[in-house]
């Protein structure tokens, strides 16, 4: 059976759900951030993430543990992920993805299948069991009014308490996800700045 989609609005329904635990980002850079549970302070740190010069490694870090519980090296040809000091594996033998695209994208961890999905807000996380209410939902960086001021909220990660068993692979599925979410986010942006040019006049110069 096909998943179903996701709803539009889960991230506001998860963030009043009670119990559910909000993570932000600090910065913004899924490769290289602090994961707290404050949304001013990043010094407060609940997960570090970081990566090498080069970016092309990246290490996932428990607050004050001085092993990374994942690991995802990346190069043109391949990118795996080492979790819990288990021997690396492509990330597709355990994050699935369809052919094209990022999400759905499912991962299997205690008998039990997850199933991410991706909606005009971010991405969800859904148990198998029950694809229409989120146990996890990350939102991009949102602005309110505080005290008749624009205030900005970091991107943040929401989880319900039925995703605190796999926190830790919740962690580390998103940002892989969110990675390559950026990354066709970016590459569609270029294309689309280059179709305008192109109709406008302009085009790249050859050489």
């Amino acid at each position: 059976m096909a998943p179903r989609p996701a709803t539009a609005n889960a991230s506001v329904l998860l963030s009043h759900t009670r119990g559910s635990t909000v993570y932000y980002l600090h910065p913004n850079d899924v490769k290289e951030c602090t994961i707290t549970k404050s949304e001013i302070d990043g010094s407060l740190a609940c997960y570090r993430i970081t990566s090498s010069k080069t970016r092309s490694r990246t290490s996932m870090y428990k607050a004050n543990e001085p092993s990374p519980f994942a690991t995802v090296q990346r190069s043109f040809w391949s990118e795996k992920v080492t979790l819990r000091g288990k021997q690396p594996m492509k990330v597709g033998q355990w994050l699935r993805q369809p052919s094209f695209g990022v999400c759905p994208a499912t991962f299997e961890e205690q008998e039990r299948t997850y199933v991410w999905k991706a909606d005009g807000r971010g991405l969800s996380l859904y148990s198998s069991e029950d694809q229409r209410n989120p146990i996890a939902c990350f939102r991009q960086v949102t602005s309110k009014m505080v005290n008749g001021f624009p205030s900005i909220i970091p991107a943040s990660l929401i989880l319900r308490p039925e995703a605190s068993a796999i926190q830790d692979l919740v962690i580390a599925s998103f940002l892989i996800l969110e990675h390559r979410h950026r990354i066709n986010r970016t590459t569609a942006e270029s294309q689309q700045e280059r179709v305008s040019l192109q109709k406008s006049g302009f085009s790249s110069p050859s050489y």
